[in-house]
């Protein structure tokens, strides 16, 4: 085998694994929901849209919804290499650089709002635009390090999915899809998975000088649900503050 056969085949594995982590960066498993969300609108629509055109409208809003992710990724880099939950990510990992990500979201973001509103419609477009920009700038940037409400308003974000799918096949929004928004924020709170640790938490107070100093006041009860606490902080109240 020559010196030039096992450079290119350096070259395929090195851009396959980075590929991986780029999608990584895009959260697959929000994505998955994400999917499955914008599809509920979509079908629930009284207009019909062709199989093919419906397929290629779900990859950009799920491709819009990636983009959010890495964005994510890229602004809490400093957190995440803190916190056990999120330490292996590709970014604190040095799996892939943080400017890398910034540009990768930045591109998936135009690429996918562009892409809707060519294959689809300009209201759809418009919402996933907005819905991209909420997630990073209003819930990331904004709310998460700020208060423990963060979760409950962030997750208008995550509401809006269904409401792009009505869009795509209207162009119109109604009092209809408007109830599926209403209903994911509704029942944000329910769905609250605990993540975090304690230590977590700690840690990420001793290095982050930029966390509200009203958010342990806030939060700082002393929950029945749990006997890990610090400072009366539960786990609970912990993931609301840091959310995923």
């Amino acid at each position: 085998m020559t010196a030039n056969t096992i450079k290119k085949k350096s070259v395929s594995v090195s851009f396959l694994s980075y590929s991986k982590y780029l999608l990584l960066l895009m959260k697959p498993r929000v994505m998955s929901l994400v999917i499955f969300t914008c599809a509920v609108g979509l079908l629930t629509a009284p207009a019909s849209v062709s199989f093919l055109n419906s397929i290629i409208a779900i990859f950009f809003v799920t491709m819009g919804a990636g983009a959010a992710g890495a964005l994510n990724m890229w602004y809490e880099a400093d957190l995440d290499k803190l916190m056990t939950r999120t330490c292996l990510r590709p970014i604190p990992t040095g799996k892939v650089n943080r400017e890398h990500a910034l540009l990768f979201g930045t591109v998936l973001s135009i690429v996918s709002v562009v892409g809707l509103y060519y294959f689809s419609n300009l209201t759809s477009a418009i919402l996933l635009s907005i819905t991209i920009a909420f997630y990073v700038f209003v819930y990331t940037i904004w709310l998460k390090r700020k208060t423990p409400q963060n979760i409950v308003i962030g997750g208008a974000a995550g509401a809006l999915p269904p409401v792009i799918g009505w869009t795509i096949a209207t162009n119109t929004i109604s009092l209809e899809p408007i109830t599926f928004f209403h209903h994911k924020p509704a029942k944000q709170m329910d769905l609250v998975q605990v993540s975090i640790s304690v230590d977590d938490y700690q840690r990420i107070v001793d290095n982050n000088e930029n966390i509200h100093n009203g958010i342990a006041e806030e939060i700082g009860w002393v929950s029945t649900s749990t006997n890990d606490v610090i400072d009366g902080v539960s786990e609970d109240q912990l993931q609301l503050l840091f959310g995923d």
